[in-house]
């Protein structure tokens, strides 16, 4: 999820493809809560992989299941765990298909390095390179890849870059750039010394806080607040008092490479792979306008707009449900 925006604001104002996963243990069940759909939570217990030297967490419904695996990928700040409302009804409901959910790289229960092992920094290039490594080695079988807000901007890297691991992608909120943009992005100085980590650190810290965190929830979940609940502002909040937590902000935010722009990626997008928006169209951060300029660049795109915010998954659970199965069936995924 977006939530650097709100935060950095106010701060202003003041390689080889063998066994990159490893298979391992899996750790004790942790409890979960919804009021809108009934959440199985032995599903969040988690698995650990280990993904070229770090540990990586994830999550599986029906892993033995023959139909087209879905995964799903989590925004900016969040983890596996925001598809709480998700993974469980689409495992039941979407056909007898293995359902995951992956915390990536330096979010969730993920190991947060500060040095990425084969990438420059933190950014869609990692991300969506881990997407489709994860469906490579623990997966096993080309997926249907559902992401929101930072994660659907990783899965669109991943379509555009590694097709044969991706049968359909979903864009939920999706974030990145213009094309357009990142000439002026570029052309500003990032900071990276003293000043501009220390300035960092104030804004991470502010975020850090219970009533922060529902505040901006609050704000971004625009027709539902009820799904805004303890179980929410803690598998948002605990990641961050994880070790590695600030540097992985840092370098995410601040020192941030920019990847490509989302229309270049979306035109590499093979003609063959059904592409989808689910969108909530009243999100302030990543609107509606964003939803149909992507529809303008690729008119095939089948878009879906709710009465929620910049995490319909979680907003409007059921609405969103429908929505992905009836593209998954429409495609006969």
């Amino acid at each position: 999820m977006a939530f650097v925006v709100s935060i950095l604001g106010s701060q202003q104002r003041l390689s080889s493809r063998q066994s990159r996963y490893r298979m391992s243990s899996t750790p004790v069940v942790k409890e979960a809560a919804g009021t809108v759909i009934s959440v199985n939570p032995a599903w969040r217990a988690g698995r650990d992989t280990d993904w070229r030297g770090h540990n990586v967490k994830y999550c599986v419904v029906n892993e033995d299941g023959e139909g087209t695996p879905l995964v799903f990928v989590h925004g900016f700040g969040a983890s596996a765990e925001h598809w709480r409302f998700n993974v469980p009804e689409l495992a039941s409901s979407a056909g007898l298909r293995p359902v995951y959910a992956i915390d990536l790289l330096g979010f969730g229960r993920s190991e947060k390095p500060s040095d990425p092992s084969g990438f420059d920094d933190y950014g869609v290039r990692l991300w969506g390179a881990q997407v489709a490594e994860f469906i490579d080695e623990v997966v096993g079988r080309p997926s249907v890849i559902v992401g929101n807000s930072l994660g659907g901007y990783a899965c669109l890297f991943a379509a555009a870059n590694f097709p044969e691991q991706v049968q359909a992608v979903s864009l939920v909120n999706a974030a990145g750039p213009k094309e357009a943009d990142l000439e002026a992005y570029k052309e500003k100085k990032r900071g990276t010394g003293f000043f501009s980590r220390v300035m960092a650190y104030g804004g991470f810290l502010l975020l850090r806080t219970g009533p922060r965190v529902k505040s901006v929830l609050n704000a971004v979940y625009t027709n539902n607040q009820s799904n805004v609940d303890d179980d929410l502002v803690k598998l948002i909040l605990e990641p961050a008092y994880t070790k590695g937590a600030f540097d992985v902000f840092f370098r995410s935010t601040v020192r941030v490479t920019p990847g490509p722009g989302r229309d270049t990626l979306l035109q590499k997008v093979p003609e063959t792979m059904p592409v989808s928006l689910i969108w909530g169209k009243n999100d302030p951060w990543c609107k509606r306008e964003v939803a149909e300029d992507l529809c303008n660049i690729l008119p095939r795109i089948e878009a879906n707009y709710l009465d929620a915010g910049h995490c319909p998954h979680d907003e409007a659970p059921e609405a969103f449900n429908a929505a992905l199965t009836e593209f998954l069936v429409e495609n006969n995924l």
